[in-house]
């Protein structure tokens, strides 16, 4: 009983830390990612044309650069914070379980990061849900004085839809990218590490002097975006998807507001995918990918070494 007790809390033991340092990480990766993710939303919705470069300076021009770039900001950077931090506990917690079965370091963070990324989802969902209608007000999807605020948005969005048809409308499809997205990410950020580490620093190892979790910032920072990138990748037509059926979603909703019928354009992902294919082929399931890779580069570039600073700062 007391060996029982003593292994519950040695799983426990990294749950504060991973909580600080996921909320830090999370909160500050917004800064530099969330102008490109409204650049992304608007080309994934809006079929804009054009190079991204093209896109991001005809936006910034129109939305008041600035002001605009970070337009719907307010909620995602609390939400990411809460995010961050489900999924670096989960993660964490997780991958000491399937460590003590005996499992590989990288088979234990490509599982422990997937099973992350689906618990987080029961968050991420309704937030990028909130978020794409900020993003989208004003340019010919969403129009309507009452969307100001992220708080009288969700409230507006649980009202039209209830929670199962509304808060979590895309919820299924999110729970599908993230799992695949955040096993990736998190099996590639360990292995990139741990190359660098038997290539570089094979002595100060051999010595232990130097670790995975002490490799130069710049080292962190550029592991970290890469493992962004590469999530991305795996899967990034399904968050074409999921961000089309979200749309979809709120079109329908302010529909039903303003009293007029609306006939969804997306029964499901497999509808979406089969429309959107013969709409604008297979370049339509990368659709603003060139920016979201630029996005996931900026923002796993800050959120891993902070994450993985503070957690052993705290931590020792």
């Amino acid at each position: 009983m007391e060996q029982e007790q003593k292994n519950s809390a040695d799983l426990m033991t990294d749950l504060p830390h991973d909580f600080v340092a996921g909320s830090v990480a999370g909160a500050a990766s917004m800064i530099p990612s969330h102008p490109l993710d409204l650049v992304k939303v608007r080309q994934q919705t809006l079929k804009l044309k054009g190079a991204g470069i093209t896109s991001f300076c005809e936006i910034a021009k129109k939305e008041e650069f600035i002001k605009g770039l970070y337009k719907g900001m307010s909620f995602p950077i609390v939400g990411q914070a809460i995010i961050n931090s489900i999924v670096f506990m989960t993660q964490g917690f997780t991958e000491k379980l399937l460590k003590k079965s005996k499992m590989k370091d990288a088979g234990a963070q490509f599982l422990s990061g997937g099973f992350g990324g689906a618990v987080q989802s029961l968050v991420c969902s309704p937030m990028e849900l909130v978020k794409i209608q900020m993003q989208l007000k004003d340019v010919g999807v969403v129009r309507s004085a009452d969307y100001r605020r992220s708080t009288m948005e969700f409230k507006n969005i649980k009202r039209q839809g209830g929670i199962m048809w509304g808060v979590y409308r895309g919820f299924w499809i999110t729970t599908v990218r993230d799992t695949t997205g955040f096993a990736f990410y998190f099996c590639s950020y360990h292995t990139i590490r741990v190359q660098v580490l038997n290539t570089f620093y094979q002595e100060e190892k051999e010595s232990g002097e130097m670790t995975i979790e002490k490799l130069p910032w710049q080292i962190l920072g550029l592991a970290g975006g890469t493992a962004g990138c590469i999530s991305w990748a795996v899967n990034y037509p399904v968050d074409v998807f999921k961000t089309l059926i979200q749309e979809d979603a709120l079109k329908e909703m302010l529909a039903k507001e303003k009293g007029e019928l609306y006939h969804k354009e997306y029964t499901g992902a497999y509808d979406c995918a089969k429309k959107v294919l013969a709409r604008d082929g297979i370049k339509g399931y990368y659709r603003g990918m060139i920016f979201s890779l630029i996005r996931a580069f900026a923002n796993s570039a800050v959120l891993l070494p902070i994450h993985t600073t503070l957690f052993n700062y705290l931590k020792n």
